[in-house]
């Protein structure tokens, strides 16, 4: 939702908080299929939302685009940035950000990226006819992670989807090197070795590798209820497709500001 300023959790849902200029509509972005029925709006004096007014919203128009579209809407195709990585950048901060309900707190979403993007590898390579080569690609991975754990968990993604582009894929080895524990994976089949761990695979998965790491193998979890984020929302939004609302609100209340 644009200008979302806040946001709470309520019995079977989630409340979207939001400052509003009365004379200027706004959009709300709904990924996958559109809602039967219209949100249900409220208004309040002040930021505080416990004031509640009179008033009410009009439903303006509505559009549909495809999830590409709308994750490419700031995308410059005059960029070094390739557009499917800056799509797969689009996905990552919006699972990032998803909360209750598949709700994604908008306030910390910009769909302009490039300030976010860390490194990318481009690289050409020639072959011969009948020429086999084996290519390796060895990178740093930076991860996110969770203190509330005891030990803290580093969760990493390395996105193996560009390579689907490929014409044909061969066979796959994915080697991590680290001291830690691996705890969680989206691919199964990690074995233990003396540097990290290994995986090998005849062909591309057609999943991205999320992994997390521990300095433990059980880490204790947090009292709070946040399980860890998965590739939920990357496999639906593969085929959504974006639902536009513009919607206005009506001023009631002399004096109101929304």
């Amino acid at each position: 939702m644009e200008n979302q300023s806040g946001g709470s959790d309520v019995e079977n849902g989630v409340r979207l908080d939001t400052w509003v200029d009365l004379d200027e509509p706004f959009s709300v972005y709904i990924i996958g299929k559109s809602l039967k029925q219209l949100p249900e709006w409220k208004f309040y004096s002040n930021g505080a939302c416990r004031d509640e007014i009179s008033g009410k919203m009009n439903l303006i128009s509505t559009e549909t685009i495809t999830f590409k579209d709308f994750a490419l809407s700031k995308y410059d195709r005059n960029s070094v940035v390739l557009d499917y990585d800056w799509y797969n950048a689009v996905v990552g901060l919006l699972n990032y950000f998803e909360w209750s309900y598949g709700a994604v707190h908008s306030a910390e979403v910009d769909l302009d990226v490039s300030q976010r993007l860390m490194r990318w590898y481009q690289y050409n390579i020639t072959m011969e006819p009948g020429e086999r080569i084996v290519n390796t690609v060895t990178a740093p991975i930076y991860p996110s992670f969770d203190t509330g754990y005891e030990p803290p968990i580093f969760e990493y993604t390395y996105l193996l989807s560009p390579a689907q582009t490929w014409t044909t894929f061969g066979n796959l080895d994915i080697i991590i090197s680290t001291p830690y524990d691996m705890i969680q994976s989206s691919l199964d089949g990690f074995e233990r070795i003396n540097s990290g761990y290994e995986l090998h695979f005849t062909g591309l998965p057609e999943e991205e590798l999320t992994f997390t790491l521990c300095s433990a193998e059980n880490p204790s979890a947090p009292s709070y209820d946040k399980p860890l984020n998965g590739g939920i929302i990357l496999g639906i939004t593969l085929v959504a497709v974006i639902f536009i609302m513009t919607v206005i609100m009506v001023k009631r209340k002399t004096g109101l500001r929304g």
